[in-house]
């Protein structure tokens, strides 16, 4: 897996007098004087798995024909995926719905509003598809577009990197180096000497992942379109504060 580590720039330097003092601490207490840094590391990584959210929706005149054309649309889906090695485990329903749909009908002449007219039932079922076989991206989702005929609905790609524990570890790693250096940079020109931690937080995140909102075009044109994910950005951000001694 390529990585590439980056560094955040911001620095907040906060210097606190040696007589200060925090709510509540007695005279007797002085708070240490501190220098407060913000340390960022980032690293990039493509991929590892795409999700793809598919499903067919139907309209029927009842709701058993409407329903049951819907399922055996989604298992016909499923045994294709299936076929092309996708694992069970990467095949969740995400949306699964039966619903009366009416239609607005336009104003009349004198401008009232005719009631709302039933048109049938509406079926719909989602699944969220992990596909892991990059090369063959492409061609997954045209099969399973075909598979799905005229009720198929795409609603979108989206990439991720599915094991991120390690890629966290080198990023706290990264914004730890990053709040040191900041901070010695920081003492050494002020004529102070760098001293233990005094405190320190964490903030984490991942960049949100790349997704396309794609309507459902021929299958022969997701075969052909060229589907990349990018990379995805880990971050960890580290605000410390360290104390600061005055060199002899």
């Amino acid at each position: 897996m390529r990585l590439r580590s980056r560094f955040g720039v911001g620095v907040a330097l906060a210097l606190v007098a040696a007589g200060s003092f925090a709510g509540g601490v007695s005279a007797q207490q002085p708070q240490p004087r501190v220098v407060r840094v913000t340390g960022q590391g980032r690293i990039a990584a493509p991929p590892d798995v795409a999700v793809l959210a598919i499903g067919a929706t139907v309209l029927r005149d009842r709701p058993d024909e409407a329903f049951d054309r819907v399922e055996s649309l989604i298992a016909a889906l499923t045994a294709r995926m299936r076929a092309n090695g996708v694992a069970e485990r990467d095949t969740i329903t995400s949306d699964i719905g039966l619903t009366r749909e009416f239609r607005t009908p336009p104003r009349a002449p004198d401008g009232s509003q005719p009631a709302a007219v039933f048109v049938g039932w509406r079926a719909q079922h989602f699944l969220s598809i992990r596909l892991r076989d990059f090369p063959r991206l492409g061609r997954d989702v045209s099969d399973a577009v075909a598979t799905l005929e005229e009720a198929g609905e795409v609603r979108g790609i989206s990439f991720a990197v599915e094991n991120v524990d390690t890629l966290i570890e080198q990023a706290r790693d990264a914004a730890a180096r990053d709040a040191r250096q900041k901070a010695e940079r920081i003492a050494a020109r002020l004529g102070f000497r760098l001293g233990g931690v005094v405190q320190v937080s964490e903030t984490s995140a991942t960049a949100p992942t790349a997704r396309a909102a794609t309507p459902s075009p021929a299958p022969a044109a997701f075969a052909a379109a060229p589907i990349t994910g990018g990379d995805q950005v880990i971050s960890v951000t580290l605000e410390v504060q360290f104390e600061i001694v005055q060199e002899p």
